[in-house]
């Protein structure tokens, strides 16, 4: 019994901080449109009892004056400034009810902006790791679409309050009259909340175990759809098969839904209908005293008004409570997403010198959730200014060993150093400071030309030198220089119809002008020519010397003749360092390197 009431507390304590949390979230969102929307709906749920009880004293006197009681001289007057009063309480409600409609429209954009802000905010400061598996989407999923209750939750709480006001005038003036009524009242309400509250959880539950299968239906609709997959849809015939997986899960799901909605209509209805026995009930009774001459036609408008006014907010404000309940569960759910941390831990203090020297200590690592060692006890070191090239098969680990270098992830064994100090002691975000890269899946924005490539460094403003120089040595002046609009030029018609679609080799060289913006100190460049026509990639790295200077820098290359000119060279396979030195160095070893290399140079013969 104890742990029962124990549990029910518990319970009780954490729907109430549900309630606060999302209060004050739409406290947070604007504080004026909070205040204002309470003192208005308070207002406007006691107007109505205000409404009815003129009602009753106009009928009062209506009804004095057709039996003859009272002279039209003497209640004329009285009806007048009545029906004033109930005129400007009709306006008045009116007013309020439009306002109320506005500031809630308002405020609700508001709280919907601070709530999408917030997932935003927690979205992006996770570590890649989450993004490889399916329950962090599904729950990323259904966080978007229980987001809703906030705005919901954050209304409805504040549209309690008017309801408890209206309920408390309406059980005032039912007391008056007879105190059972009232108790009959809620006790047949209470059924129906009960069914109401039991259909919510286990309709809730359902939608929450369909998260992945809503994905899959939004996947088949998003490939349908956009552009990257338009080719090969018609290339192939592709869309009857989108279609039909589309409507294999919508049928399916469809089913299940219409099933549930199914059983809470009836369910609820059957009980909804208890309620009106009292309302039916007091009806009796009034007519009873009326017809004994112990109340007015007044009195019967007035608690038959009451009655329903009473069942009508018993109704709403369990209803509500139920929206509550729902949206407990929800706010759960959206909170334990928001619980998510990052296992990159931004910790560190230390500011990294203009030229640090890199260093690979006895690095292993595994992908998160995977066993497979990508990385196995690997050491290396890069000096200040040195150009490196990393080279081997796909898998063989040179992409891993970039992002554990931006400290995407963290090594699973072993350290890496810059200038002797782990990068962990490091600030994050001084630390990616000092790379510019250009990587193998860059990403397209469909914005200007200018934000594509300025995007790199936003934080120090636009430097008209650095774009001018980041463009022509990326060759993008060739294309972008020619446009009407020039570097405000659109890259895509996605947003705007005058902008321009580019090439594969095109938007390599966006990405290229990208990282040379940034003017760091080290380049790092993941295959970086992989969609260049040959007469460009040619252009491209004949001015490599000029455009790393005095930086460091990592190239990653499958095309061997891209790296002879490197510092060092080092062949990766199976996560370690097979063999490493110039490229002469490594020719002369006739080992990996060399029979890589002339397996190319053969091709071209």
């Amino acid at each position: 019994m104890k742990s029962t009431a124990k549990g029910l507390i518990n319970r009780l304590k954490a729907f109430n901080d549900n309630i606060v949390f999302c209060t004050r979230i739409a406290y947070r969102a604007s504080k004026k449109y909070f205040v204002l929307r309470l003192l208005i709906h308070v207002l406007t749920s006691a107007l109505p009892a205000v409404t009815v009880f003129v009602s009753k004293l106009i009928l009062d006197e209506l009804t004095l004056l057709y039996t003859g009681e009272r002279l039209i001289e003497d209640v004329l007057t009285t009806l007048i400034i009545i029906l004033v009063v109930y005129v400007a309480v009709r306006l008045i409600a009116v007013l309020l009810d439009k306002i109320s409609d506005v500031l809630t429209d308002i405020h609700q954009d508001m709280i919907s902006k601070t709530v999408t802000l917030g997932m935003m905010d927690k979205t992006n400061s996770l570590d890649l790791s989450f993004f490889y598996t399916s329950k962090f989407f599904d729950d990323v999923v259904n966080a978007q679409i229980d987001s809703y209750a906030i705005p919901v939750l954050s209304w409805t709480t504040i549209s309690l309050v008017g309801v408890v006001v209206q309920l408390i005038i309406s059980a005032a003036v039912m007391i008056k009259f007879n105190i059972l009524f009232v108790i009959l009242i809620f006790v047949l309400s209470i059924p129906s909340a009960l069914v109401e509250k039991m259909f919510t959880g286990k309709i809730y539950q359902w939608n929450r175990n369909r998260a992945a299968e809503e994905r899959k239906m939004n996947y088949t609709m998003y490939v349908s759809s956009d552009r990257e997959f338009a080719k090969e849809l018609r290339m192939y015939n592709l869309y009857p098969l989108m279609r039909e997986k589309y409507l294999k899960l919508w049928n399916k799901w469809f089913k299940e839904k219409k099933t549930w909605s199914v059983k809470k209509a009836v369910g609820v209805t059957v009980f909804l209908m208890l309620p009106e026995i009292g309302i039916i009930t007091v009806a009796v009774f009034l007519c009873r005293n009326i017809i004994n001459h112990t109340m007015t036609i007044g009195d019967f408008e007035l608690y038959i008004a009451m009655a329903s006014s009473l069942t009508s907010s018993i109704t709403v404000f369990i209803e509500m409570l139920i929206q509550l309940y729902a949206g407990d569960m929800k706010i759960n759910n959206f909170k334990n997403f928001m619980r998510y941390e990052s296992l990159i831990k931004d910790e560190g203090v230390l500011i990294p010198s203009k030229k640090p020297k890199i260093e690979f200590k006895n690095v292993s690592f595994k992908y998160p959730y995977t066993d497979k060692l990508i990385l196995d006890n690997l050491s290396m070191s890069i000096e200040p200014g040195q150009k490196i090239a990393l080279v081997g098969l796909n898998g063989s680990g040179k992409t891993t060993l970039i992002k554990l270098l931006l400290r995407f992830y963290d090594v699973t064994d072993g350290e890496i150093l810059l200038d002797g100090r782990n990068i962990k002691e490091y600030s994050l975000k001084k630390l990616r400071r000092l790379f510019g890269v250009v990587f193998q899946d860059f990403s397209m924005y469909a914005f200007s030309a200018k934000d594509n490539i300025t995007m790199s460094d936003i934080d120090s403003g636009f430097d008209a030198e650095r774009f001018k120089n980041a463009a022509q040595l990326s060759e993008v002046e060739d294309f972008a220089g020619k446009w009407a609009e020039g570097y405000d030029t659109f890259l895509t018609k996605q947003f705007d119809e005058d902008g321009e679609e580019l090439s594969g080799g095109q938007w390599q060289k966006i990405a290229l002008a990208r990282a040379f913006y940034k003017n760091a100190e080290f380049v790092i460049l993941d295959e970086p020519n992989s969609s260049m026509d040959p007469e460009a990639e040619y252009k491209i790295f004949k001015q490599y010397d000029k455009i790393m200077k005095d930086k460091g820098a990592i190239l990653i290359s499958h095309r061997l003749s891209n790296v002879i000119h490197a510092d060092k060279i080092m062949v990766l396979e199976n996560g370690a360092i097979l063999e490493e030195g110039t490229h002469n160095e490594l020719i002369s070893k006739d080992g990996r390197y060399a029979e890589l290399f002339n397996m190319q140079s053969e091709s071209y013969r």
